[in-house]
């Protein structure tokens, strides 16, 4: 730790301390994770892992950097790049939800991180607008990839935030893990442009998704009187993303040919009213906060 100067404490974790630093020989301001060494199958060996592969040769734009790591007095040092603006959750929180230009610039930037880790071999597992950050510039970084899983090796087990996941994850049935990348994709577009998530779980026990099931994720929007804040390219989108049937879903390498034909056409800004800003629906309808996460064996 000669080399950095540590500013302030960002978050404590349950085997070490999350740090903002500076780089005393860049002068720039880094987050060093600082967690106690673990054994080299858990969690945070397998985010070390991948955050390494995904960064080798320069890493991506649009995933978070890992810019070196080391060992000291019993503790991983991982520092990554430091991005000012925070969590994406937050900023749509904030916002209630955004115009239609900004969240199809923060989704093909997202996209475009995706591909890249899916390129390199990995599926993310847990993607979420609360593992997007927003450097100073306004660049976008996927983060967290300690539920990353190898690609072509289908999974059995739900892991991620509850209303990200995919329904096959509730099936106990073996399922593609770079489709439930996908639905979670179109999860946070659908977030990003309404301000709320379509429904709690992709399940039957939940009332709306059952609704989707039955009659489209159209019928929804109609009946919650929301067709205008979702353009007809990006209901679209919404539709190949959020098929319920896995094998009918497209692909990541779909949806960038998706938005790479199809220009983004500028929004007015509706006076209507809206629902409640996500955080406030979640927490009086769900009954959970967004942070929480499921994982079943």
């Amino acid at each position: 730790m000669d080399r950095y100067t540590i500013n302030r404490e960002v978050a404590s974790v349950a085997s070490g301390k999350i740090l903002l630093c500076t780089d005393d020989m860049t002068n720039h301001q880094v987050i060093i994770k600082r967690i106690r060494h673990t054994l080299p199958m858990d969690k945070e060996a397998n985010e070390l892992k991948i955050h390494r592969h995904l960064s080798k040769l320069g890493g991506h734009k649009n995933v978070l950097m890992l810019e070196r790591d080391f060992l000291e007095n019993g503790y991983d040092h991982f520092v990554i790049e430091y991005c000012a603006k925070g969590e994406l959750f937050d900023v749509v929180a904030s916002a209630g939800r955004l115009d239609t230009t900004v969240a199809m610039n923060y989704f093909e930037q997202i996209v475009s991180g995706v591909q890249f880790i899916h390129d390199r071999g990995y599926a993310h597992m847990d993607l979420s607008l609360e593992n997007v950050l927003i450097d100073v510039h306004g660049v976008l970084k996927v983060i967290d990839f300690g539920l990353a899983v190898p690609i072509y090796e289908c999974q059995r087990n739900a892991v991620g935030k509850y209303f990200y996941m995919a329904p096959e994850m509730y099936t106990g049935q073996m399922y593609d893990p770079s489709k439930s990348d996908v639905w979670s994709l179109g999860i946070m577009l659908f977030i990003m442009l309404t301000g709320n998530p379509p429904f709690s779980q992709a399940n039957m026990n939940d009332a709306v998704f059952e609704y989707v099931s039955s009659y489209g994720l159209h019928a929804i929007i109609s009946s919650w009187k929301i067709e205008h804040l979702i353009p007809k390219f990006a209901m679209d989108l919404l539709d190949k993303m959020l098929m319920i049937d896995p094998k009918a879903r497209c692909s990541i390498h779909e949806i960038r040919d998706f938005l790479e034909k199809t220009p983004t056409p500028k929004l007015i800004k509706s006076q209507g009213k809206h629902r409640p800003n996500v955080r406030s629906f979640l927490k009086n309808v769900f009954g959970h906060s967004s942070k929480k996460v499921g994982v079943w064996q």
